[in-house]
């Protein structure tokens, strides 16, 4: 899943951010954006700087499913200087993600249609028999939610970064 990510550092330890997802080979992409603060900054050396973080994404380019996502997370890290050239910064931390995901009406015979009896939804009460255009029951944030441990390793080069996250 290639992805774009923009932030830009705000004054009192803020952070936003837009990023752009893209399901290769497909009309599928996911923008989205966040939000970040860092309750303290790192004034004594080697003691952790913890953050939140919120973040909303938006499916989109899928006429078959809308799918709207709430993530909240924290996030611990402490950042060591290498040699006044680099710095180092591991990171762990804990989030929730939240999705609302609503199936759109799916039609079973997308290409051709014999029938034209058959593209109703639902059952049919006099035959008992299942139309070809139906719909999933919609999954709200509240009942679809996951929890996920983070952690990484974060590597700045001068403008250079990279990022290894598991």
């Amino acid at each position: 899943t290639p992805t774009v990510q923009l932030r830009k550092g705000l004054p009192l330890s803020t952070e936003i951010g837009l990023q752009g997802v893209y399901l290769a080979q497909s009309d599928a992409f996911l923008l989205g954006g966040e939000f970040k603060m860092a309750l303290h900054e790192q004034f004594i050396r080697y003691f952790p700087v913890l953050s939140l973080r919120a973040a909303f994404g938006r499916l989109m380019g899928v006429s078959d499913l809308d799918m709207l996502t709430g993530e909240g997370d924290a996030m611990a890290s402490v950042a060591f200087g290498v040699g006044g050239m680099a710095t180092l910064t591991p990171y762990a931390g804990y989030g929730m993600l939240f999705a609302h995901v609503n199936s759109q009406v799916l039609d079973a015979t997308p290409y051709s249609v014999t029938d034209a009896g058959d593209q109703r939804g639902g059952t049919d009460p006099a035959t008992g028999q299942l139309g070809s255009l139906y719909n999933f029951p919609t999954l709200e944030w509240q009942n679809n939610r996951f929890g996920r441990a983070f952690g990484g390793l974060r590597i700045n080069v001068a403008m250079i970064e990279i990022l290894y996250e598991v």
